[in-house]
């Protein structure tokens, strides 16, 4: 009779215990979110990233997997981008918003994935190997050879030297845009930012 008393009143704390911490968890769920939206809105993507994940474990709401996705996208992780997209389009198959995911997740399975950046500058396969000389070595100098005259300039033909130079910095400009021009869909603009949810 005791022990019925006692797991009666167990249970009786249990469940009143048990809105409470589902109340509190959605409360954190709500601020991590809250969080990650003004990380993500700030350009903090890595940030904004964790925060979006502990929302999600939180309050498991797809549009967080979109949120996800959309912060590895911005951080060039290519194959997470991709694979969080594909989850929070298996979780909302009906969203409004399917066609134009669809299409940007086949933009990146098509792109090639990002290179790897290093610090260190690439070398040139025709340098020369640099040699470290001996403090022990004394090297004598030599005396420089004569320096020759000037050319005689041409009075009548400057013009052509100025068009010819802007010509080649209109050239150096171009190629410097199309070298410097995004080329991966990670870079891509897209109207898709993070989705805004609402927490009950």
């Amino acid at each position: 009779m005791i022990a019925r008393g006692v797991a009666a009143a167990l249970l009786l704390v249990l469940m009143v215990g048990t809105p409470s911490r589902a109340a509190d968890q959605t409360a954190a769920a709500r601020e991590a979110f809250s969080e990650g939206s003004r990380l993500f809105d700030v350009g903090e993507y890595g940030k904004a990233l964790d925060s979006f994940k502990r929302a999600y474990l939180l309050d498991a709401k797809p549009g967080l997997l979109f949120n996800i996705a959309s912060c590895h996208r911005k951080l060039g992780h290519r194959d997470e981008a991709i694979e969080f997209y594909e989850r929070y389009l298996d979780k909302v198959p009906d969203g409004p918003d399917r066609d134009e995911i669809e299409k940007l997740v086949a933009t990146l399975k098509s792109s090639p994935p990002p290179a790897a950046v290093t610090d260190a500058p690439p070398v040139a396969a025709s340098a020369p190997p640099v040699v470290a000389s001996s403090p022990l070595i004394v090297v004598s100098p030599t005396p420089a050879p004569e320096a020759s005259p000037p050319p005689a300039r041409s009075s009548g033909r400057w013009w052509l030297w100025l068009v010819g130079g802007g010509a080649v910095i209109v050239a150096a400009a171009i190629l410097v845009a199309v070298v410097a021009a995004p080329r991966d869909a990670m870079a891509a603009p897209t109207t898709l930012g993070p989705i805004d949810l609402v927490f009950h």
